[in-house]
């Protein structure tokens, strides 16, 4: 093998073939150190002229020798320059004749300080590709780098292993370092924003005067603070026309001597509204009782004051209770309250006690920027129990017919004919007979108050109660106020014929569908004296039986077709209107008896009827009605008070609420 060799002029004398050196990674020309190098140029870096000139070679392995053509050490480079990284590697002496420069180990290394393999890269490594036999280049992007002084370092490795690096000292100038201390980033602001920035220039001179700073196209005047890197401005968002509002940017650029310029961005929020509040419960509209979970979901960027979320309730302009609200899970707020701290009405009222019935809900809420958020609405107050009756005053039905036109009264519970039909209060009964209530729900009252907004009937709890030990009270006065409101504590509800004289026979009722109709045949008896406004019916024919005979031909209603007639089942279409109570099947035995209905409405007020109190006996047949005999004793009261303190039951006697007699009804619907 021949060596390639040069004369003293530096020019080539044969040589081994061009492969060969290609293997030994020899320079292109014998004369690369006097070469003239393109790359070596001037050339303008953010207004600043930088001349690159060949680094110095440290290397790891002396066989190994890298130059560092450009970057020139020393060199100032803008943040927006992309930097030529040009090396020229060779092997001087390989000791086995056969290594090469691996190309895929070429790379340059930026690192923020010259501490060798301890130093901390500041930029990946950028691969260098060959261009030629021992020339190798890449471009390096120092835009992400800080003002600052950092290590280029040039590595590459031959196939045996052995490394070799030079290295270069380069300057960053990117610029005035701008920091914002206000406004945060991402900070939510009100009315007048100060801004405040930190500029420092340092090492590259003074920063140049004015400062560039805008909000949303607005110009914004910083003045340096005295001699120090602070400078500070103020805007007022109202300035402005239109005024800023919802997400803004700050925008502050500076320069340095050398003209470089930097420029920060920091968004920001301009907010003058309060927080978000959804969700409400109790929401617009509803009939609430008892206590209820009032809460809302409440949120702000801003973070939502603790110590602000309140509601008040009441009426808009004097409420009645304000209620702070605890946050029970994130920005969900809520609290308990007893509605019946809202009302002592109905049956709880002092004299001239007024009922209220659609009170205010206003949830408040403000952030920490002392932006407030006012939801306020009506719900409706239902604090009033179901009105119960087995024994219900008889109703007029009306309809329109060339005029209005009552029917005959009826009784919305029997035809009042046979012994087996349902009974009046005192009378005596076979051992079968059907079993029905009248059951309505009832809300607040209040002067002129078309409608009573009501919860609605729990059908679960809607039951009729049979005792047959007239010894005891079966309903009772359980608050105190004379008014009978709940079946006898003392008394143990069972669903199976009792056998003991503290059970009570528990007998599940349900609705019946409202239908038929009333009987519109004429009533002569209105055209008398002191009859209701109303025309005699003119039908010329009764209405037809709903399914059996001897059963009411109507099924009244409430509410807006609400069942109003509660029944023993089963209700199908043999038994439309309920099936009938057997007192010998449930071991109720004969004599006197005490029958009472209770139930609550849906936000759980209880109500109870006044006793039904009838006179047991198997083997009777006849006429609806008949009076006890006369062997009998008189009628039990079964009504008594129940002391809450002592859990004492006696026999000091409660009222019972009714129905008011005289009622007419609309086409089977009675309100």
């Amino acid at each position: 093998m021949r060596r390639r060799t040069c004369d003293a002029g530096g020019r080539a004398t044969p040589a081994l073939p061009l492969i060969m050196m290609a293997l030994l990674g020899s320079a292109a020309g014998c004369g690369s150190g006097t070469t003239a190098n393109p790359y070596q140029t001037s050339r303008p870096v953010d207004g600043a002229a930088v001349t690159d000139s060949p680094g110095s070679n440290t290397t790891d392995d002396p066989n190994v020798m890298i130059t560092i053509v450009t970057p020139a050490d020393g060199a100032i480079l803008g943040s927006a320059a992309t930097v030529d990284v040009r090396a020229t590697i060779v092997l001087a002496a390989p000791t086995d004749g056969m290594a090469i420069i691996d190309p895929q180990s070429v790379r340059a290394t930026v690192v923020a300080s010259a501490a060798g393999s301890t130093a901390v890269a500041a930029l990946p490594p950028t691969p260098l590709l060959a261009f030629g036999p021992g020339d190798y280049r890449g471009k390096l992007s120092v835009s992400t780098l800080p003002t600052g002084e950092y290590q280029l370092r040039v590595e590459a490795a031959t196939s045996s292993g052995t490394k070799g690096s030079a290295t270069v000292t380069i300057k960053v100038d990117s610029g005035p370092t701008i920091t914002v201390v206000s406004p945060a980033v991402d900070g939510h602001y009100k009315g007048i924003l100060n801004i405040e920035a930190v500029i420092d220039s340092d090492p590259y001179g003074a920063t140049a005067l004015p400062i560039d700073a805008s909000v949303g196209g607005v110009p914004v005047t910083l003045q340096q603070v005295g001699t120090t890197n602070s400078y500070r401005g103020m805007l007022d968002f109202h300035q402005p026309i239109p005024p800023l509002v919802g997400d803004q940017l700050l925008i502050i650029a500076a320069r340095n001597a050398r003209g470089t310029r930097s420029e920060i961005r920091t968004p920001f929020v301009v907010d003058e509204t309060g927080p978000t509040i959804t969700n409400t419960f109790p929401p617009p509209g509803a009939v609430v009782g008892g206590v209820i979970t009032i809460k809302a979901t409440i949120a702000d960027d801003a973070h939502v004051l603790p110590s602000s979320v309140i509601v008040l309730i009441g009426n808009a302009t004097d409420p009645k209770f304000e209620l702070p609200l605890a946050e029970e899970s994130k920005g969900v707020y809520s609290i308990l309250f007893d509605t019946a701290k809202l009302t002592a009405c109905g049956l709880d009222a002092p004299a001239g006690g007024l009922c209220l019935v659609y009170p205010t809900l206003s949830f408040r809420a403000a952030d920490t920027l002392g932006n407030e958020t006012t939801v306020p609405y009506e719900i409706a107050i239902d604090n009033q129990p179901p009105l119960l009756d087995l024994d219900p005053p008889e109703v007029r039905d009306t309809k329109l017919d060339t005029g209005l036109r009552c029917s005959w009264l009826f009784d919305p519970l029997s035809n009042n004919l046979l012994i087996g039909d349902m009974p009046a209060d005192g009378c005596m009964v076979s051992q079968v007979f059907d079993l029905r209530a009248r059951v309505e729900d009832t809300g607040n009252p209040a002067g002129g108050l078309k409608k009573s907004p009501i919860a609605g009937l729990d059908p679960d709890t809607v039951a009729v109660y049979i005792l047959d030990d007239t010894n005891q009270p079966l309903v009772v006065d359980g608050n105190g106020d004379g008014i009978c409101d709940s079946i006898n504590p003392k008394l143990i509800p069972t669903t199976n014929p009792p056998t003991k004289n503290n059970e009570v026979l528990k007998v599940r009722l349900a609705p019946v569908k409202p239908k038929g109709a009333a009987d519109f045949t004429p009533d002569p008896s209105l055209l008398l004296p002191g009859a209701p406004a109303c025309l005699p019916g003119k039908d010329p024919d009764p209405p037809n039986d709903l399914c059996t005979v001897s059963q009411p031909t109507i099924v009244i209603s409430y509410a807006g077709k609400e069942s109003a007639i509660w029944s023993v089942e089963p209700i199908d279409a043999n038994f439309c209107e309920g099936g009938a109570f057997d007192t010998y099947a449930n071991n109720i035995a004969e004599g006197w008896a005490c029958i009472a209905v209770a139930g609550s409405d849906k936000n759980g007020n209880g109500g109870v009827s006044a006793p039904l109190r009838v006179w047991i006996s198997y083997n009777q047949n006849g006429p609806h009605c008949p009076a006890p005999p006369p062997t009998a004793s008189p009628p039990p009261d079964c009504t008594g008070h129940f002391d809450k303190a002592s859990g004492a039951v006696t026999a000091t006697p409660c009222t019972s609420r009714r129905y008011l007699p005289g009622e007419i009804c609309r086409l089977g619907e009675c309100f």
